[in-house]
């Protein structure tokens, strides 16, 4: 499989640097929220299924096995899946965690609810956006449910747009267009 470079940024980002930082900017109480979101918003009942694209070092993994769903999470970073395994292990927690990547998705799940949290959806360009997206629906089960988080919807779906104010400075630093 041959990938865009434009999209593949990611690959060897997710190192523990980055990872860190994530696993330090989100508290437990925000996680629990979005969880409590999703067991509301979709109806999960206990023992559903849920498949975490991106799922980084699990924190929304680990909220939902703790709940009692069963849960596969899947991220390209061995670092952060590393991470996920050890917490879910110290909590004898039992969950699918496999390092790999958004654009090939395993042919072995099924899942109530899929989600693709944390900004990681907008990583690949269109094309790769509707090729994830129609293997998401092979995912999903008939009446289940896809929950995308995406905080930065403008600049996807505006890339050209151009400012036409001063560039904003925030803290010494720079923004401009």
């Amino acid at each position: 499989m041959t990938h865009d470079p434009v999209s593949t940024w990611y690959d060897d980002f997710f190192t523990e640097l980055p990872n860190t930082f994530w696993r330090a900017a989100v508290p437990p109480a925000a996680t629990e929220a979005e969880i409590d979101f999703l067991v509301r918003t979709i109806g999960l009942q206990p023992g559903d299924s849920v498949l975490d694209v991106c799922c980084g070092s699990g924190r929304h993994v680990l909220e939902l096995a703790r709940r009692g769903y069963r849960v596969t999470g899947i991220d390209v970073s061995a670092e952060a899946i590393a991470y996920a395994r050890r917490a879910a292990g110290d909590e004898g927690l039992a969950v699918d965690l496999r390092v790999g990547d958004m654009r090939g998705l395993p042919t072995d799940v099924q899942a109530d609810l899929a989600i693709c949290m944390g900004n990681a959806f907008g990583y690949l360009e269109h094309e790769g956006t509707q090729a994830f997206l129609a293997d998401l629906a092979k995912i999903v089960r008939p009446g289940g449910a896809l929950v995308l988080d995406y905080g930065f919807a403008a600049e996807s779906m505006l890339p050209g747009v151009a400012l036409e104010e001063e560039p904003m400075t925030i803290g010494g630093v720079e923004a401009t267009s």
